[in-house]
């Protein structure tokens, strides 16, 4: 029987064994998500609009969570990733404010200040 205890390895200057690695280092990648809680009453009456609203909705909540603000601007940049345009943007807003679940503050030029409201 042998005995895997070493007391040489206790002494001073003594080096130690080092662990052999397992596996290769974890690459991190930077991907995007969707940040909750959002309310499901929120989410099913924007689901209901028509045309591309739900996407915009989307959009406009992964910005919030971005800011950690529920009021944000909503770059037209931002919604290329989603494949929507500057009038589906529009239209979307639109439809969401009708639905009284943001409001939205429109400057000519700029791009539209969106508040977004829990129901």
């Amino acid at each position: 029987m042998t005995d895997k205890f070493d007391p040489t390895t206790l002494a001073i200057g003594a080096q130690l064994p080092v662990p052999a690695r397992r596996g290769t280092a974890t690459v991190r990648t930077h991907n995007h998500f969707l940040k909750g809680p959002i309310s499901m009453p929120w989410l099913e009456n924007a689901a209901r609009l028509p045309g591309r609203a739900l996407h915009v909705a989307l959009a406009l909540r992964h910005q919030s969570a971005l800011k950690r603000s529920l009021t944000v601007t909503l770059p037209n940049r931002q919604l290329a990733e989603f494949g929507l345009d500057r009038d589906a943007k529009r239209r979307g807003l639109a439809a969401l404010e009708s639905a009284r679940l943001v409001i939205v503050e429109r400057n000519p030029g700029r791009n539209p200040i969106v508040t977004i409201l829990e129901i």
